[in-house]
């Protein structure tokens, strides 16, 4: 099966995000290659999916967009929700309703007239756009220069507030919250930090300012919530594949399950030859480039198989409970469910986990072992 490693990127998300419809209309636009664009004078009548390197939208979406890439701008409008996967994620057109993303670097530069949900390494609300909703934001650092019509919640590094804000904001900020000299925050802040609240002279904040104590505490209950977001990143990766790659999805998982014991042997193979191959060729002047290149196979490759492991235990848990060997959206989310909740059971869940790992990566060596045959 050959998938662009720009098409798998990430597991860098969200709950919302899971939520992609579970049919595609005859209206709706689906669109996979290097390169994705919609130019200005074109309008998409219902949904839209995109997935490539670069993902560009400069016309109109009359419904929802969803894309994954290395690059995903909008630059046109959307008359629904956007969500979006991507290394760079920016927003240069108005969106009607809620903005999902997990990314690498997220930039806000239009208004949306639903809530934002963000997690990345790092997010930019520029002061061209206004939030109608609230802002979640879980990552890195970010920089809210808009309006926000609700309030903000979160964790993050760092936070930075330089607008006004119409209700409160509740973060927790390991390193700093820092309200800048435009901050005028309507309702109550609360936050918990390593360091103080940082506040300029001009910032209004009318409100009570509720430090909460034991950061430690409150950051180790986000575990939970990590779990949610792993699986909502894993659950959207993979359902983008399905989106672009049906057949050969369907292909790869059932062929998977066909061959457990060979895949899963091969997979272990790999996992002990590939790092150690990479090592030495890096140690020698010669093989050091090669080694570097190996390298980055070997991480796409681990990356990948975690993906596409969600589909073959769905594809197991279609068999065993409706006896069928196609998948779906729902086999697909129930897949992946299984495999986050697994890591909650002691012993056994890992090593399911990791089985359904090895099987995936024996797959993936045994499929590029024969097309190299071929060719």
């Amino acid at each position: 099966m050959h998938i662009s490693t720009n098409t798998i990127y990430t597991f860098c998300a969200l709950i919302v995000c899971a939520v992609l419809p579970l049919s595609v209309h005859a209206e709706t636009v689906v669109r996979v290659a290097e390169s994705v664009s919609i130019v200005a004078d074109q309008t998409v009548e219902e949904d839209f999916y995109a997935a490539g390197g670069i993902v560009t939208m400069s016309g109109d979406i009359k419904g929802d967009m969803y894309a994954a890439g290395g690059s995903v701008t909008t630059n046109g409008t959307i008359a629904a929700d956007l969500s979006a996967l991507g290394g760079t994620v920016q927003v240069h057109g108005p969106v009607a309703d809620d903005v999902r993303i997990v990314g690498g670097d997220v930039k806000i530069a239009e208004d949306v007239g639903g809530d934002v949900f963000v997690f990345s390494g790092t997010l930019t609300i520029l002061s061209s756009a206004t939030i109608t909703g609230n802002v979640y934001f879980y990552g890195g650092e970010a920089e809210i220069n808009g309006a926000v019509e609700g309030s903000i919640f979160g964790a993050a590094d760092r936070i930075r507030v330089d607008s006004a804000v119409g209700g409160d904001i509740d973060v927790t900020a390991s390193r700093a919250l820092i309200l800048g000299n435009r901050a005028a925050v309507a309702g109550d802040i609360r936050y918990a930090s390593l360091g103080r609240l940082e506040r300029a002279q001009n910032a209004v904040v009318e409100g009570e300012i509720i430090e909460r104590e034991q950061i430690v505490d409150e950051t180790a209950g986000f575990g939970i919530g990590s779990i949610v977001v792993s699986f909502v990143i894993h659950a959207f990766a993979l359902l983008t594949l399905f989106i672009a790659f049906r057949t050969e999805l369907e292909s790869f998982a059932r062929t998977a399950i066909r061959r457990v014991g060979r895949n899963g042997l091969v997979g272990a193979g790999i996992l002990v030859a590939a790092p150690v191959t990479v090592l030495l060729l890096i140690v020698t002047v010669l093989g050091s480039l090669l080694g570097m290149v190996g390298m980055g196979l070997v991480i796409a490759s681990f990356g990948a198989a975690y993906i596409l492991s969600g589909a073959i235990v769905g594809m197991v848990l279609a068999q065993l409970i409706v006896k069928r060997t196609e998948l779906s959206v729902l086999w697909l989310l129930a897949g992946t469910l299984a495999l986050h909740v697994a890591w909650a059971v002691p012993v056994i869940g890992p090593l399911v986990v990791f089985t359904a790992f090895m099987v995936s990566l024996g797959s993936i060596g045994t499929r590029i072992y024969f097309s190299m045959r071929r060719s």
